[in-house]
């Protein structure tokens, strides 16, 4: 989920939060909502926003913290290790969509339509 894969890549990188927040201009408790898993970025920003959070991340954290990461990513440099945290954090929060609701009906099928504008199909319902 994305709060989760947030929190555990600012917990990583040593982050503070409430740095993240400023650099993303959101608020602290917007950020920590995120992180509970209490709310989402909206889906217009979804993409977006996971592309500001990881460049911040490998820009700002510290050398020793993205060298770990980018051993256990399989990732090599700064700018390799922010679209990784990028589509990590897009991944997770396609995951995060896809179990909250669907978004999109179309008769007995529901689809959730994730950041990038792809229809993924979450359920089909016959009538007896």
């Amino acid at each position: 989920m994305f709060g989760e894969e947030l929190a555990k890549l600012r917990e990583k990188s040593g982050m503070k939060q409430y740095l993240l927040a400023q650099a993303l201009q959101y608020g602290a408790s917007y950020v920590s909502k995120w992180i509970s898993g209490a709310s989402l970025p909206s889906e217009k920003t979804a993409v977006e926003v996971t592309a500001r959070i990881g460049a911040f991340i490998a820009e700002n954290a510290a050398d020793a913290a993205v060298e770990s990461i980018c051993r256990e990513w399989d990732v090599h440099g700064r700018e390799e290790f922010a679209r990784a945290a990028s589509a990590a954090l897009l991944e997770a929060y396609g995951d995060s969509v896809g179990t909250r609701k669907p978004v999109r009906q179309s008769g007995d099928v529901s689809f959730v339509v994730n950041p990038t504008g792809e229809r993924v199909l979450c359920t089909t319902s016959r009538k007896r």
